[in-house]
């Protein structure tokens, strides 16, 4: 990795060059897109807000230039540019200028939550499209197979604007921790680990994101509003939950197998996500850190 950093930091050009080939190759393999988008991240933490501005519009030319030779226009370039380079772009700016990590969380989160009320106000019934659409996109092979599918896939419906959402936090939240870990690499060794062991939201953010989870409560259920705001809330604290979890790792001397265990149940089972969410709270509201005992 450190090596594919470097190379990014050599000029523009290369930056362009790392950038477009992993948006491109990410049509293949969709977590390539995070390398494309910590590409960006890394110009812009950097060189400046100027300088990943022009990385991604000269990738964005590139990208829609390739596209339209191989599928007759460049909606895909536009879509990308806009759902990856440009958020990252901004987060990014925001960190460098504050080097503030928990702010750039909460941005994220209001970025995601921000795409969950267009889609309510655009779509009106979001179920009801989701249902159209993987029905369309599933409904005959589930036929096929002897199964439900108008059960199956009315429940799929009500969680599928939720999880878009959640899904798009941590795309921008991981390509900016990439970006980071890359700067930290060649410019400050260790840096990124201290950091993001620190991460915590803090007493407000604690009482926001408790305010979103209580309309949840008191809302109709999954696929509403509020369950789908909720949801990115969720995921927003896990990542301060988990970087709890890191940080006591570090600090008890604990085995670094409690770490693996956890990203391989997390892979397994990402409802773990809201054990993370819960720490995450409780860590923003009572700072649990001053409870952890340091290893001599």
């Amino acid at each position: 990795m450190k090596a594919l950093a470097t190379y990014i930091m050599r000029g523009r050009m290369q930056a362009v060059l790392a950038s477009t080939a992993f948006a491109v190759l990410s049509l293949l393999l969709p977590p390539l897109s995070y390398l494309s988008g910590a590409v960006v991240a890394l110009v812009t933490l950097r060189k400046g807000a100027g300088e990943g501005l022009l990385v991604v519009v000269v990738s964005a030319l590139v990208m829609g230039l390739l596209a339209t030779l191989s599928l007759g226009g460049p909606l895909l370039a536009v879509v990308f540019a806009g759902v990856v380079w440009l958020p990252i772009l901004v987060l990014s700016a925001i960190l460098r200028s504050t080097v503030a990590m928990p702010l750039v969380l909460l941005v994220a989160a209001l970025i995601a939550g921000g795409a969950v009320v267009a889609a309510h106000a655009y779509l009106g019934d979001t179920v009801a499209w989701w249902q159209q659409v993987l029905n369309t996109v599933l409904g005959q092979a589930m036929t096929q197979q002897g199964l439900d599918g108008d059960a199956m896939l009315a429940g799929s419906a009500r969680m599928m604007t939720a999880l878009m959402a959640s899904a798009f936090f941590l795309s921008m939240v991981l390509s900016v921790f990439i970006g980071r870990w890359w700067q930290a690499m060649l410019y400050n060794p260790g840096g990124f680990g201290t950091e993001f062991k620190g991460l915590r939201l803090g007493k407000s953010g604690a009482v926001l994101g408790a305010l979103v989870l209580l309309w949840w409560l008191l809302s109709p259920g999954m696929g509403s509003l509020a369950a789908d705001l909720a949801a990115v809330v969720l995921t927003l604290f896990s990542v301060p939950g988990l970087a709890l979890v890191h940080d006591w790792v570090s600090k008890s001397g604990a085995n670094l197998a409690w770490l693996v265990g956890l990203y391989i149940l997390l892979a397994i089972a990402p409802q773990l996500l809201m054990i993370l969410a819960l720490l995450g709270f409780a860590d923003s509201g009572l700072n649990l850190r001053r409870y952890i005992k340091v290893k001599d």
